[in-house]
């Protein structure tokens, strides 16, 4: 298997040959490097097919080398115009490679220097999906209200599908899902306007995972295989990993999990091939949430691990909001409740300070299951009923029918406790 930079080396070659003649640029110096993390060693009890998914490594100071020599090449041999639509690509890469900073720096130059205005949108895009990323939300929707003005300017359809695309996924990281599935409906209406497959993929696949989240998993299944098939047409393998990750998720939440696993272990070997990491993070969680569902702690607290490595060299805040979650939950399946209590506190804090009303939800539903199983009613009641206010608000169907009978069963245990202690 290629290492993190031959395979980053590879794509920007692959770049550059759409912009230059081999020759031009084949006596570029590329400085290969080697893997300087250490990772922990991984229990032996481990299978072959899990110590390769989890046996990964991430090079970052060679990559920096790369791309800056790959930017002054680029500047020294192309047209200025040319140059930003090279650049434009690079960042691209550098996004679906999960270099969040190195990709920021690169969309600010464009959009510093260029008098491009189609360039421009597309970088003040780029930026806001970035700052999303992070969970800068104010940022991210001035960004993308200041590449729409652009877009109205042009009545350009797809630059305005783009546009609500983006205000979608935005309010779905808030947990504002309703909204979010209105800003994908309108994309999705421009986007078929201006017949853009790849466009219409990611829309879809955010249909289906709104949908999957409110309980239409039906629904939710069509958008995303729908997506799915786009995908694998244009060959675009990192949103096929990631098609891979949200058809798992679905299969997980209707407790199909042979299917589920399936999706996982097809999707980690496409992140895994490609050094997707941002999306590995997010298949790693999967597959822990599901080994979780089947009672193999030990492997679903490894892969925790992993996604939380991978997560915080990509800072990555709201999936390692995540992935304390999931570390709680198993802290609280091995009766290790103090940890648990501190890793869903974590969550918790850092859900909450991201404004991230769905993850608040969910972390407060596991944490009242554990002051349910410490016998701490109130604190239960408590916790369980902010979700339950939450996912009413959302119309999220499953989830309240779920959570009303823990309520009712911790309602009963509270006035039975009661009446025993006036006896």
């Amino acid at each position: 298997m290629q290492d993190s930079l031959t395979l980053f080396k590879n794509e920007i070659q692959n770049l550059l040959r759409e912009y230059f003649v081999e020759d031009d640029f084949n006596e570029m110096f590329f400085d290969s490097g080697k893997p300087t993390n250490d990772e922990a060693d991984i229990s032996a009890k481990i299978n072959d097919l899990y110590r390769r998914q989890l046996d990964i490594q991430i090079e970052e100071t060679s990559e920096r080398i790369q791309i800056d020599r790959t930017i002054t090449f680029a500047e020294k041999n192309l047209e200025t115009d040319k140059f930003f639509e090279f650049i434009l690509d690079l960042a691209n890469i550098c996004i679906a490679s999960g270099k969040m900073n190195l990709a920021q720096e690169i969309f600010n130059k464009i959009n510093k220097k260029t008098d491009d205005k189609e360039l421009k949108a597309k970088s003040l895009i780029g930026l806001a999906d970035i700052c999303s990323r992070k969970a800068n939300w104010t940022r991210s929707i001035s960004l993308v209200k200041e590449a729409e003005s652009i877009y109205k300017e042009n009545n350009d359809k797809a630059g305005f599908a783009t546009c609500f695309n983006m205000l979608g996924s935005i309010s779905g990281e808030m947990g504002d899902i309703e909204k979010a599935k209105n800003y994908f409906n309108q994309s999705l209406f421009f986007a078929n306007e201006s017949s853009e497959k790849e466009l219409n993929a990611k829309i879809e696949t955010n249909l289906g995972v709104v949908n999957s989240i409110l309980g239409n998993y039906d629904e939710a299944i069509n958008h995303l295989e729908a997506a799915l098939i786009i995908y694998k047409e244009t060959g675009d393998f990192r949103r096929v990993s990631e098609s891979y990750l949200n058809i798992g998720l679905n299969f997980l939440h209707t407790e199909n999990i042979k299917d589920a696993i399936t999706s996982f272990d097809m999707g980690i070997e496409i992140a895994l091939e490609n050094h997707y990491y941002g999306v590995l993070a997010l298949l790693f969680l999967a597959k822990s949430e599901l080994l979780l569902a089947i009672k193999d702690i030990r492997m679903a607290k490894e892969f925790a691990d992993k996604a939380l490595s991978i997560s915080h060299t990509l800072d990555d805040k709201l999936t390692i909001a995540d992935i304390y979650k999931v570390r709680g939950i198993i802290a609280r399946e091995m009766n290790d409740t103090q940890m648990a209590e501190s890793y869903l506190m974590v969550s918790l804090r850092i859900n909450t300070s991201q404004r991230n009303s769905l993850n608040v939800a969910e972390t407060s539903v596991e944490l009242g299951s554990l002051y349910k199983k410490l016998n701490n009613q109130e604190l239960s009641i408590n916790y369980l009923t902010q979700a339950l206010n939450y996912y009413r608000i959302t119309d999220a169907k499953d989830k309240v029918s779920k959570i009303e009978k823990i309520l009712e069963l911790s309602f009963v245990q509270s006035n039975e406790t009661r009446v025993q202690n006036e006896q």
